[in-house]
C-alpha cells in the first residue's frame, strides 16, 4: 500500500498490517508504523473507506 501525506507529496510503501484508532498500521523497510488516516491519501487494496453523514438542522 502506499500513504501519501496530504500537503508536501511524501509517499510511505509498506504492506498493510491493520487498522486501529483512525491510524493505518503499515510495516515499512523501517520497521512498522501508525499514521493518522487523516493526513494522508491511500493508494492499495486495503485502504479503508470512511463514510461520514451530513446532518441539516430543520425548522
Amino acid at each position: 500500500m502506499a500513504l501519501t501525506l496530504n500537503g508536501n507529496g511524501i509517499t510511505i510503501l509498506g504492506d498493510y498490517v491493520g487498522y486501529e484508532n483512525n491510524a493505518y498500521i503499515i510495516s515499512t523497510s523501517a520497521g512498522r508504523v501508525h499514521i493518522p488516516s487523516k493526513y494522508v491519501t491511500c493508494e492499495g487494496d486495503d485502504c479503508v473507506v470512511t463514510l461520514s453523514a451530513n446532518i441539516a438542522a430543520v425548522e
